[in-house]
């Protein structure tokens, strides 16, 4: 008799502590879910620390997989409003290359000039209110936005976004295709 004790004692113990186990996940989880619904700025606060913990343990050497840099409110806050100027894009292309970025892919669209650059707001004083700004004090090479960052562009390996339009009523005439730098890779050997 005492045998069916020991067995019996020991069953019915570990079902209670199962018991116990799913009882307390169900509670933490519909916790959790709760918070998430009332204030979801916590919820992420929180994921967003324990990923943060994540990385910040992996002391290992460089990983092959492609890094996704996106601008998230951190940045907006110090750097200012999208878009930025082209030659803040420009000094963070720089920072990714000299962080040993392989290469860059960039999923945006510069369709149009940076209004920003100075040579667009001399341009703009001089047709609108017929000024000719002088800047004097600005060096040649930081006059002009989009040349900073073409420059930077040129001296990476960096892919910009591209937008096909196949539209019936479009011209073709007007649509000028750019010839693409092709990298080809080749087994090292």
């Amino acid at each position: 008799m005492s045998l069916e004790r020991t067995w019996k004692l020991p069953a019915r113990k570990g079902q209670k502590h199962r018991s116990l186990v799913v009882i307390y996940g169900l509670v933490f989880s519909g916790l959790l879910f709760f918070l998430s619904l009332l204030k979801p700025s916590l919820n992420e606060f929180l994921d967003n620390k324990v990923y943060d913990t994540f990385l910040s343990t992996n002391t290992e050497k460089a990983s092959p997989t492609p890094l996704i840099v996106d601008i998230e409110e951190k940045s907006l806050r110090q750097y200012g409003q999208w878009p930025w100027p082209r030659y803040q894009m420009a000094i963070l292309l720089e920072k990714l290359g000299n962080l040993g970025a392989l290469s860059i892919g960039l999923d945006m669209l510069f369709a149009e000039e940076d209004r920003t650059s100075i040579t667009a707001i001399k341009k703009g004083f001089l047709n609108n209110f017929g000024v000719n700004l002088e800047f004097t004090e600005v060096p040649q090479d930081l006059r002009d936005n989009d040349r900073r960052l073409a420059d930077t562009i040129s001296k990476a390996n960096v892919v910009l976004g591209y937008q096909f339009l196949f539209e019936e009523d479009s011209d073709s005439g007007n649509c000028l295709l750019h010839p693409l730098r092709v990298n080809k890779m080749d087994k090292a050997g």
